[in-house]
């Protein structure tokens, strides 16, 4: 298995982003998380759903259970921040979970950062935002290439640190884990600027999860105009 990620402030002063790779001999980890709030209240998000996932890495459970617990933890510890600090309207993050054992992979997430599974360059799986353009697209209000442009792309029908106590979000079923395998998560700020028939165009053209990267950041840079750029952040995965 190889993966790289990278992780930029694109035109804001902050990154409120955050992406995290861990594991131990049976498993791998990943994680890619879009704070919201603003004001350091949505890194401090984000930076707590990676506290939560160093926090369970070792866990002895597996595949679905960690999964269910990195979000109940996540959860768990927003809205401690959120009572510390008095401000809970202004920590809040999407999150997108990977967990990689020896035969099988699985995933959650929540809000509009994103995971794409490939199988020999082709896009076989893809999580669905929880976004109001994601929900007139699945009503055929609108098509699905107009979600990246669409007025509305910044509304969120889910994220942790809701006042929920048990956290909405979407867990996959399980996936064999093959060859000739790569796995994609991304926040909006990535996507948004890389179509998925470039994601796949680039993947068959690159040696390595670094080179992929690069050539999708690319795009993202080409498209995204230095001075209103949103946070961007990825992690590819090779399996």
């Amino acid at each position: 298995m190889e993966s790289v990620s990278i992780s930029r402030k694109g035109g804001r002063s902050e990154n409120e982003d955050a992406v995290w790779s861990g594991g131990n001999e049976t498993r791998s980890c990943f994680l890619a998380a879009d704070g919201l709030g603003g004001h350091g209240g949505g890194r401090a998000a984000a930076l707590l759903a990676v506290k939560a996932a160093e926090d369970i890495v070792d866990s002895e459970e597996t595949g679905e259970a960690l999964i269910r617990n990195f979000f109940a933890r996540t959860q768990k510890y927003i809205h401690r921040a959120q009572e510390e600090n008095c401000s809970p309207m202004k920590m809040r993050t999407t999150a997108v979970f990977l967990v990689v054992e020896a035969e099988r992979m699985q995933w959650g997430h929540a809000g509009d950062s994103r995971l794409y599974l490939f199988y020999h360059n082709r896009i076989r799986e893809r999580t669905y935002d929880h976004s109001v353009p994601q929900a007139l697209c699945q009503a055929h209000q609108i098509k699905e290439k107009e979600i990246r442009k669409h007025p509305d792309r910044n509304k969120l029908t889910a994220v942790l640190g809701g006042k929920e106590q048990i956290p909405y979000y979407v867990l996959s079923e399980a996936y064999p884990v093959k060859k000739a395998q790569a796995v994609l998560l991304c926040t909006d700020g990535f996507w948004e600027y890389v179509e998925e028939r470039e994601m796949c165009g680039t993947l068959r053209k690159s040696r390595s999860p670094r080179e992929w990267v690069e050539a999708m950041e690319k795009l993202v840079l080409e498209r995204g105009g230095e001075a209103e750029m949103d946070n961007y952040s990825a992690i590819a995965v090779w399996l």
